[in-house]
Protein backbone atom coordinates (compact mmCIF):
# COMPACT_ATOMS: atom_id res chain seq x y z
CA UNK A 1 0.00 0.00 0.00
CA UNK A 2 1.37 3.59 -0.89
CA UNK A 3 1.70 6.04 1.96
CA UNK A 4 0.25 9.43 1.45
CA UNK A 5 2.32 12.27 2.09
CA UNK A 6 1.47 15.20 3.57
CA UNK A 7 0.86 18.51 1.46
CA UNK A 8 4.28 19.89 1.71
CA UNK A 9 6.28 17.07 1.42
CA UNK A 10 4.27 16.69 -1.84
CA UNK A 11 4.62 19.86 -3.17
CA UNK A 12 8.57 19.36 -2.33
CA UNK A 13 9.06 16.40 -4.51
CA UNK A 14 6.93 17.91 -7.02
CA UNK A 15 9.22 20.87 -7.36
CA UNK A 16 12.61 18.74 -7.01
CA UNK A 17 11.63 16.37 -9.77
CA UNK A 18 10.44 19.72 -12.13
CA UNK A 19 13.95 21.31 -11.61
CA UNK A 20 15.64 17.78 -12.33
CA UNK A 21 13.67 17.61 -15.87
CA UNK A 22 14.64 21.53 -16.77
CA UNK A 23 18.45 20.19 -15.74
CA UNK A 24 18.25 17.38 -18.30
CA UNK A 25 16.66 19.89 -20.78
CA UNK A 26 18.80 22.09 -20.58
CA UNK A 27 21.77 19.97 -20.96
CA UNK A 28 20.38 18.05 -23.54
CA UNK A 29 20.11 21.56 -25.54
CA UNK A 30 23.84 22.76 -24.66
CA UNK A 31 24.92 19.29 -26.13
CA UNK A 32 23.23 19.79 -29.34
CA UNK A 33 24.48 23.20 -29.70
CA UNK A 34 27.60 22.25 -29.14
CA UNK A 35 27.67 19.63 -31.89
CA UNK A 36 25.97 22.30 -34.49
CA UNK A 37 28.61 24.61 -33.85
CA UNK A 38 31.09 22.26 -35.04
CA UNK A 39 29.29 20.75 -37.46
CA UNK A 40 29.20 24.70 -38.94
CA UNK A 41 33.35 24.97 -38.18
CA UNK A 42 34.13 21.96 -40.61
CA UNK A 43 31.41 23.09 -43.31
CA UNK A 44 33.59 26.50 -42.86
CA UNK A 45 36.88 24.67 -43.66
CA UNK A 46 35.32 22.09 -46.13
CA UNK A 47 34.52 25.52 -48.07
CA UNK A 48 37.47 27.49 -47.40
CA UNK A 49 40.40 25.38 -47.40
CA UNK A 50 40.08 23.77 -51.19
CA UNK A 51 39.57 26.75 -52.39
CA UNK A 52 42.92 28.41 -50.54
CA UNK A 53 44.54 25.52 -51.81
CA UNK A 54 43.47 26.01 -55.37
CA UNK A 55 44.28 29.89 -55.46
CA UNK A 56 47.80 29.00 -53.50
CA UNK A 57 48.35 26.18 -56.38
CA UNK A 58 47.26 29.04 -59.14
CA UNK A 59 49.82 31.08 -57.62
CA UNK A 60 53.14 28.70 -57.70
CA UNK A 61 52.14 27.71 -61.32
CA UNK A 62 52.38 31.91 -62.39
CA UNK A 63 55.27 31.88 -60.34
CA UNK A 64 57.18 29.13 -62.19
CA UNK A 65 56.20 30.07 -65.48
CA UNK A 66 57.76 33.25 -64.46
CA UNK A 67 60.85 31.74 -62.98
CA UNK A 68 61.71 29.87 -66.35
CA UNK A 69 61.19 32.97 -68.66
CA UNK A 70 63.12 34.43 -67.23
CA UNK A 71 66.06 32.78 -65.49
CA UNK A 72 66.04 29.83 -67.73
CA UNK A 73 68.02 26.67 -66.71
CA UNK A 74 68.66 27.23 -63.30
CA UNK A 75 69.34 24.57 -60.39
CA UNK A 76 67.94 24.12 -57.39
CA UNK A 77 71.33 25.08 -55.15
CA UNK A 78 71.26 28.34 -57.46
CA UNK A 79 67.71 28.49 -56.47
CA UNK A 80 67.74 27.70 -52.83
CA UNK A 81 70.88 30.53 -52.59
CA UNK A 82 69.32 33.51 -53.90
CA UNK A 83 66.08 32.76 -51.85
CA UNK A 84 68.54 32.81 -49.06
CA UNK A 85 69.77 35.85 -49.62
CA UNK A 86 69.22 39.79 -48.50
CA UNK A 87 66.89 41.54 -51.07
CA UNK A 88 68.99 44.91 -50.72
CA UNK A 89 69.53 46.15 -53.90
CA UNK A 90 67.84 44.16 -56.25
CA UNK A 91 67.14 45.54 -59.16
CA UNK A 92 63.47 47.03 -59.82
CA UNK A 93 62.74 46.11 -62.78
CA UNK A 94 62.90 42.53 -61.73
CA UNK A 95 60.12 42.88 -59.00
CA UNK A 96 58.18 45.26 -61.17
CA UNK A 97 58.03 42.25 -64.17
CA UNK A 98 56.97 39.75 -61.23
CA UNK A 99 53.74 42.55 -60.15
CA UNK A 100 53.28 42.69 -63.65
CA UNK A 101 53.45 39.21 -64.86
CA UNK A 102 52.38 37.25 -61.73
CA UNK A 103 50.36 38.89 -58.93
CA UNK A 104 48.33 41.10 -60.56
CA UNK A 105 47.21 38.55 -62.94
CA UNK A 106 46.57 36.54 -59.87
CA UNK A 107 45.04 39.10 -58.12
CA UNK A 108 42.80 39.91 -61.33
CA UNK A 109 41.96 36.35 -61.49
CA UNK A 110 40.94 35.91 -57.83
CA UNK A 111 38.89 38.83 -57.76
CA UNK A 112 36.92 37.39 -60.95
CA UNK A 113 36.49 34.17 -59.22
CA UNK A 114 35.45 35.75 -56.07
CA UNK A 115 32.35 37.27 -58.14
CA UNK A 116 31.56 34.21 -59.61
CA UNK A 117 31.67 32.65 -56.11
CA UNK A 118 29.30 34.82 -54.51
CA UNK A 119 26.83 34.97 -57.68
CA UNK A 120 23.16 34.96 -56.13
CA UNK A 121 21.98 31.02 -55.88
CA UNK A 122 18.36 32.00 -57.31
CA UNK A 123 19.88 33.33 -60.79
CA UNK A 124 21.28 30.97 -63.01
CA UNK A 125 23.79 30.98 -66.08
CA UNK A 126 24.51 28.28 -68.09
CA UNK A 127 26.09 27.60 -71.83
CA UNK A 128 24.00 25.99 -74.56
CA UNK A 129 25.63 23.69 -77.07
CA UNK A 130 24.51 22.01 -79.50
CA UNK A 131 22.58 22.40 -82.85
CA UNK A 132 18.47 21.50 -84.18
CA UNK A 133 17.11 19.02 -81.19
CA UNK A 134 20.22 17.70 -79.33
CA UNK A 135 20.87 20.49 -76.63
CA UNK A 136 23.10 20.16 -73.74
CA UNK A 137 23.45 23.10 -71.11
CA UNK A 138 26.77 23.20 -69.07
CA UNK A 139 25.78 24.78 -65.86
CA UNK A 140 28.52 28.12 -65.23
CA UNK A 141 27.12 29.97 -62.45
CA UNK A 142 26.65 30.12 -59.60
CA UNK A 143 29.71 27.58 -58.80
CA UNK A 144 28.86 24.44 -57.21
CA UNK A 145 31.68 21.76 -56.88
CA UNK A 146 31.46 18.66 -54.57
CA UNK A 147 33.88 18.73 -51.86
CA UNK A 148 35.73 15.67 -52.95
CA UNK A 149 35.61 16.54 -57.07
CA UNK A 150 38.03 20.07 -55.29
CA UNK A 151 40.16 17.51 -53.49
CA UNK A 152 40.66 15.10 -56.40
CA UNK A 153 41.47 18.12 -58.79
CA UNK A 154 43.85 19.94 -56.10
CA UNK A 155 45.46 16.28 -55.54
CA UNK A 156 46.13 15.81 -59.76
CA UNK A 157 46.98 19.85 -59.88
CA UNK A 158 49.84 19.59 -56.67
CA UNK A 159 50.96 16.41 -58.79
CA UNK A 160 51.38 17.22 -62.14
CA UNK A 161 52.73 20.88 -60.34
CA UNK A 162 55.57 18.68 -58.67
CA UNK A 163 56.38 16.69 -61.76
CA UNK A 164 56.90 19.93 -63.64
CA UNK A 165 58.82 21.35 -60.24
CA UNK A 166 61.20 18.63 -60.53
CA UNK A 167 61.72 18.02 -64.36
CA UNK A 168 62.76 21.87 -64.28
CA UNK A 169 65.15 22.17 -61.16
CA UNK A 170 65.39 18.43 -60.27
CA UNK A 171 64.18 18.68 -56.68
CA UNK A 172 64.34 15.11 -56.03
CA UNK A 173 68.10 15.20 -56.54
CA UNK A 174 68.31 17.91 -54.52
CA UNK A 175 66.36 16.67 -51.51
CA UNK A 176 68.28 13.16 -52.09
CA UNK A 177 71.79 14.54 -51.82
CA UNK A 178 70.96 16.71 -48.77
CA UNK A 179 70.51 13.17 -47.12
CA UNK A 180 73.65 11.97 -48.86
CA UNK A 181 77.57 11.58 -47.45
CA UNK A 182 80.50 10.52 -49.46
CA UNK A 183 83.67 9.13 -48.28
CA UNK A 184 85.20 9.87 -51.36
CA UNK A 185 87.54 12.66 -50.26
CA UNK A 186 88.82 11.10 -47.48
CA UNK A 187 89.17 7.49 -49.34
CA UNK A 188 91.04 9.59 -52.43
CA UNK A 189 92.83 12.46 -51.07
CA UNK A 190 96.77 12.53 -51.20
CA UNK A 191 98.77 15.37 -48.75
CA UNK A 192 101.57 16.56 -51.31
CA UNK A 193 103.84 16.30 -48.80
CA UNK A 194 103.30 12.40 -48.85
CA UNK A 195 104.42 12.49 -52.07
CA UNK A 196 107.74 13.06 -54.25
CA UNK A 197 107.77 14.07 -57.09
CA UNK A 198 110.59 13.30 -59.49
CA UNK A 199 111.06 15.58 -63.12
CA UNK A 200 112.73 14.53 -66.22
CA UNK A 201 116.29 15.55 -66.75
CA UNK A 202 115.05 17.17 -69.93
CA UNK A 203 112.05 19.93 -68.74
CA UNK A 204 109.56 20.81 -71.18
CA UNK A 205 107.56 23.95 -70.99
CA UNK A 206 104.08 23.77 -70.42
CA UNK A 207 101.92 27.33 -72.10
CA UNK A 208 98.57 27.63 -70.42
CA UNK A 209 96.00 30.17 -72.19
CA UNK A 210 93.18 30.73 -69.49
CA UNK A 211 90.63 32.42 -71.52
CA UNK A 212 87.78 33.80 -68.96
CA UNK A 213 84.11 33.86 -70.04
CA UNK A 214 84.62 31.81 -72.87
CA UNK A 215 80.81 30.48 -73.28
CA UNK A 216 80.38 27.05 -75.16
CA UNK A 217 76.91 28.12 -75.14
CA UNK A 218 78.24 30.33 -78.25
CA UNK A 219 78.15 28.01 -80.43
CA UNK A 220 75.61 25.94 -82.68
CA UNK A 221 73.04 23.07 -81.10
CA UNK A 222 74.53 20.55 -82.83
CA UNK A 223 78.17 21.06 -81.23
CA UNK A 224 76.45 21.95 -77.99
CA UNK A 225 75.81 25.29 -77.58
CA UNK A 226 72.62 27.33 -77.52
CA UNK A 227 72.80 29.40 -81.28
CA UNK A 228 71.46 28.53 -84.70
CA UNK A 229 74.87 29.20 -85.73
CA UNK A 230 78.32 28.37 -84.28
CA UNK A 231 79.46 32.43 -83.33
CA UNK A 232 83.06 30.47 -82.12
CA UNK A 233 83.63 28.27 -85.01
CA UNK A 234 87.57 28.00 -84.47
CA UNK A 235 87.56 27.37 -80.56
CA UNK A 236 85.54 24.79 -81.16
CA UNK A 237 87.97 23.12 -83.41
CA UNK A 238 90.67 23.84 -81.04
CA UNK A 239 88.36 21.72 -78.44
CA UNK A 240 87.55 18.76 -81.03
CA UNK A 241 91.02 18.53 -81.88
CA UNK A 242 92.52 18.40 -78.42
CA UNK A 243 91.07 17.58 -74.72
CA UNK A 244 87.84 18.92 -73.79
CA UNK A 245 86.53 18.43 -70.53
CA UNK A 246 82.89 17.91 -70.94
CA UNK A 247 80.08 15.98 -69.59
CA UNK A 248 78.61 14.49 -72.73
CA UNK A 249 79.95 14.01 -76.38
CA UNK A 250 79.40 17.81 -77.43
CA UNK A 251 81.42 20.44 -76.51
CA UNK A 252 79.38 21.44 -73.36
CA UNK A 253 81.60 22.26 -70.49
CA UNK A 254 82.61 19.92 -67.30
CA UNK A 255 80.06 18.65 -64.95
CA UNK A 256 80.45 20.79 -61.94
CA UNK A 257 79.98 20.12 -58.08
CA UNK A 258 77.37 21.42 -56.59
CA UNK A 259 76.85 25.53 -55.19
CA UNK A 260 79.43 25.65 -57.91
CA UNK A 261 77.32 26.47 -61.12
CA UNK A 262 77.67 30.01 -60.40
CA UNK A 263 79.58 33.16 -59.59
Amino acid sequence: MEKALPDGQEAKESESRTGTEDTIVKDGRKGSGTGKGKGRLLGALAFILPRLLAAALVFLFLSLAWAKTNYGNISMEELVFHLNMPTEGLAEDAVSDFLSSVLHPFIIGMMVYLLALIFPRSRRLSLRIGSGVRERQIPLLPLRAPFWHLVFVLICGYYFFFLRLDGEFSVVDYLTAQFESSSFIEEEYVSPDSVQLTFPQEKKNLICIYVESAESSSQAKSDGGLMDINYIPELTRIARENISFSHSSLIEGAAVGPDCSWT
